[in-house]
């Protein structure tokens, strides 16, 4: 019977079934992951079993994605959990450029990782403190003749070990590929420039998995942003070209994010109110932006679904306001927060901004649950 194979990702050691592969096919698993090995001491925590009666590439391919999914559940909530390649310096400092599938990670970490610690090229795992916790899984490349996408180890096409430091956040970086029929302006590229977090946090939210059973998410990505100086956003053309501006991607150490942000705006469920009043609508997480005044919120539904919306103009004034609170009160509020507005009665603008948030269910009626 051939023997199972450990592996390590995000310090979950996860058991893969070979019992009914061939000693050879075996090989080319083990092969695939032979820089993501964990300590045979180690504990298991979970397990997978490879798709069976498919050809060998197929089955490395579906294979990562199993191992993926468990570590990530295996972990969910106790760390933020960042769709994104992960890039080491050699003081321990990691890059994680962010960006949905077909933005460039995985063409980023094989142009990085030549010169740079590969951490990850699928999810960089975060905990509390800002360490990062290492995956060093298989890359997906494509080659001449394959009909899929083949399953390489890192230090089989020349990327780096990570080096034997502890590993910490050091930049947030948001990836902008620009097609090949933008290249107008490639001579500049790539650019690197400091963004809001409010502009951001979309998508840093929609690459984030489990959120919603994190206590405070959107509290927790901020601290870990304000750690590492803010989210960067890079346009790029080349993947190659990122060598040249990694350095300046990256913030000196900061102290360890140990806990959220101590700015927490109570978002627990609506306060009962007779009708004509309106309250908060029951939030997971809300999160205050200055310099504008903005609030993000984060709002599940039924499934555990979360949707993130950024309250800005008069909505934030509105929100704070909403105690049980009658319609006068809110304009009221707006009015202490604003000024009376040109040209615009305060009432309608008032009238529109609530409607909207109560459609939203951002703010309920009359003690609506």
């Amino acid at each position: 019977m051939t023997s199972p194979l450990r592996v390590s990702a995000f310090g979950v050691v996860v058991e893969v079934d070979l019992s009914t592969f061939s000693e050879p096919d075996a090989a080319l698993v083990r092969a695939a992951w032979a820089d993501a090995l964990a300590d045979p001491d180690a504990e298991v925590e979970t397990w997978v079993t490879p798709r069976e009666g498919v050809e060998i590439d197929v089955m490395l391919s579906d294979l990562s994605t199993r191992v993926t999914l468990a570590a990530i559940d295996a972990r969910r909530g106790q760390f933020w959990m960042l769709h994104a390649a992960g890039l080491a310096l050699d003081n321990g400092q990691v890059v994680a450029f962010v960006g949905p599938s077909g933005r460039g990670k995985t063409t980023a970490s094989r142009a990085l990782g030549a010169r740079f610690g590969y951490v990850t090229d699928e999810t960089v795992a975060i905990d509390a403190s800002g360490r990062v916790w290492p995956y060093r899984k298989p890359l997906s490349i494509i080659e001449a003749g394959a009909r899929v996408k083949v399953q390489r180890a890192p230090s089989s096409i020349g990327l780096r070990a990570v080096a034997d430091v502890p590993l910490q956040l050091a930049a947030v970086v948001v990836l902008d590929r620009i097609s090949d029929t933008e290249k107008s302006d490639a001579a500049a590229l790539p650019v690197a420039e400091r963004i809001d977090l409010g502009d951001a946090i979309n998508d840093l939210v929609e690459q984030s998995s489990y959120l919603s059973l994190m206590p405070a998410p959107l509290q927790t990505i901020a601290a870990h942003v304000e750690a590492v100086g803010g989210v960067l956003r890079v346009t790029y053309s080349e993947a190659q070209t990122l060598l040249a501006i990694m350095p300046e991607l990256v913030q000196e150490y900061r102290a360890p994010v140990v806990e959220t942000r101590a700015e927490i705006i109570d978002a627990t469920a609506a306060v009962a109110g007779a009708p004509g009043t309106y309250s908060r609508g029951p939030a997971h997480d809300v999160l205050a932006l200055e310099d504008p005044d903005r609030l993000i919120t984060l709002h599940l539904d039924d499934e555990g679904l979360g949707t993130v919306r950024v309250l800005s103009g008069i909505a934030p004034a509105l929100w704070r306001a909403a105690e049980a609170t009658p319609f006068e009160g809110l304009v009221q509020a707006a009015l202490d927060a604003y000024g009376q507005p040109e040209d615009v009665d305060a009432t309608d603008l008032v009238c529109a901004a609530v409607d909207d948030l109560v459609a939203a269910g951002v703010l309920v009626e009359g003690g609506a649950e």
